[in-house]
């Protein structure tokens, strides 16, 4: 084979291997939750929007086309957004406790048919479809490796920590580092880390064995009864 022709049937093969990978990462449903009260609060103006476009639309006697002129629409978008954020501004308490509500409401829904979803799968199938995804991720460039983010599925066995990992929770619940950016407090950990005697380290060494037999404990029973 030439050259060209090995580089052929390997790209072949890549692209056959993505194939099955997308196959066994399932599809689950997309949220659908409006996140946040100033998400439901554009969307309701949004409509409102939308709403008098068509009304202008008919009263123009362009009911038939259906269409409003891109530049009108153009100017009335600049200016909605614009009344939007002021408006948002002014809510009452009352009105973001309404529209806190209503995202509340909304996210609730979709996280209770993303749950179900996950559920109507074995355990084993969430498994292995994560494992598929973490693949994709790896294989794909940074673009295609965001649509193959873990399906969160709540039965699926917590992975054991690191020593290092317990003791780093440990000091941080302590309130020590409060107010410390995240990259001083990294260091900061990493120098305390390193100056334990292997006898302070012991404490934590058998808080990480005793996860990691936690772990190994969960995945018998989880994993051998799906």
């Amino acid at each position: 084979m030439t050259p060209e022709q090995v580089e052929r049937k390997k790209a072949a093969l890549q692209r056959a291997e993505i194939k099955d990978l997308k196959k066994a990462a399932l599809e689950p449903p997309v949220k659908s939750g409006v996140r946040s009260a100033w998400l439901v609060f554009s969307k309701e103006k949004g409509g409102e929007l939308r709403e008098r476009i068509a009304n202008e639309s008919d009263s123009e006697g362009r009911a038939t086309e259906g269409k409003t002129p891109l530049a009108t629409i153009k100017s009335q978008l600049a200016a909605h957004s614009k009344n939007v954020s002021a408006a948002w501004k002014n809510v009452t308490p009352a009105e973001l406790e309404h529209y806190n509500h209503l995202a509340h409401v909304s996210n609730e829904a979709s996280d209770a048919e993303y749950k179900r979803w996950v559920e109507s799968h074995d355990v084993n199938e969430i498994k292995l479809a994560n494992l598929a995804r973490q693949k994709l991720r790896r294989s794909l460039d940074a673009k295609g490796a965001k649509k193959w983010p873990a399906i969160k599925d709540e039965r699926q066995v917590k992975r054991a920590t690191t020593s290092y990992v317990q003791f780093s929770v440990s000091r941080q619940a302590s309130g020590d580092f409060t107010h410390i950016k995240i990259g001083e407090r990294a260091k900061l950990l990493s120098q305390e880390w390193k100056a334990l005697s292997d006898e302070e380290k012991q404490k934590y060494k058998n808080l990480a064995t005793r996860d990691a037999e936690r772990q190994s404990s969960e995945e018998s029973s989880v994993y051998s009864s799906a």
